[in-house]
């Protein structure tokens, strides 16, 4: 089964390659880092995937049988195996398939870009999610920009765009572990930053006028709680769709939340499947010096 579906990965790559040269890139820039994305819009993506599984016919099933034998395949990994690779995760999402359990633990990490935490890319204004390479929507929850976490060989340079523009939360300041030991406090603002329009800021003197420790950990999934957490604003909300998380479990002791504090409060469960990042996650901000 896994060798079907490597084949079949193998297969859709190929026809990736094999089609880039049809899409039509519209260059961006995040000003602050000058760094230049490509555009891969929605219809882009809807191409790549029709020429892969044939399309659909009346009844809403691929012409070709792809997608519902990959399916299968993917509820059989997650039944026996109890998890996802994390190249299967983004598969999964890529071709719309259905994720059939509440929690989706996946592995994988294979190099240090995929130890990073989840962040936001305001080349896109969208979260990007360094484990499974995907961009998607960031939720209620804050988050660092990606290009103070990543090194410039973990950055991504195409941009996954959607129709809607949905509300991002950027963190207003560089966690200590990315000043490379400076002592000096590097704040985000409008004037040295371009944001995007959906992009708003929060953080230190918006929000609170003191960080701590537990200020600079990142998103985590709190399974008594049944949401995520936010250890910057100090509330749960719905995890980003798609977006891996790690578990509270793993914070340092004094940062895990003892109690549940929903932002929303008509949102006290997570609605959405979670992707759990089941592996203890390397700390990569050396690299970052």
């Amino acid at each position: 089964k896994l060798i079907l579906l490597d084949s079949l990965l193998q297969e859709k790559s190929m026809m990736l390659f094999c089609m880039r040269s049809l899409f039509i890139l519209v260059v961006y820039k995040e000003a602050a880092e000058a760094r230049a994305t490509f555009k891969f819009s929605e219809a882009d993506q809807r191409m790549v995937v029709d020429d892969l599984l044939g399309g659909t016919d009346s009844t809403g099933r691929t012409q070709l049988g792809r997608k519902e034998r990959l399916q299968e395949l993917l509820n059989t990994l997650l039944t026996e195996e109890g998890w996802l690779p994390s190249r299967v995760l983004s598969m999964a999402v890529s071709l719309d398939l259905v994720l059939p359990q509440p929690t989706v633990p996946i592995r994988g990490a294979t190099t240090d870009c995929h130890h990073a935490e989840v962040c936001l890319d305001l080349a896109c204004g969208k979260c990007y999610d360094p484990m499974t390479s995907l961009h998607g929507n960031c939720g209620d929850l804050s988050f660092f920009k990606c290009s103070s976490v990543l090194p410039p060989e973990c950055l991504p340079w195409t941009c996954a765009t959607g129709s809607d523009v949905i509300p991002a939360f950027l963190r207003n300041f560089a966690s200590r572990s990315a000043g490379c030991g400076s002592t000096s406090l590097n704040i985000v603002t409008s004037e040295n930053t371009n944001l995007p329009v959906n992009v708003q800021l929060t953080g230190i003197g918006l929000t609170m006028t003191s960080l701590i420790m537990c200020s600079e950990e990142s998103v985590c999934w709190d399974e008594a709680c049944n949401l995520c957490y936010d250890p910057l604003e100090q509330y749960h909300g719905q995890c980003p769709q798609f977006m891996s998380v790690r578990s509270c479990r793993d914070l340092p002791r004094h940062c895990d939340p003892v109690f549940c504090w929903p932002k929303n409060v008509n949102e006290t469960i997570q609605e959405l499947p979670v992707v759990l990042r089941e592996f203890k996650q390397k700390d990569i901000s050396q690299i970052l010096c």
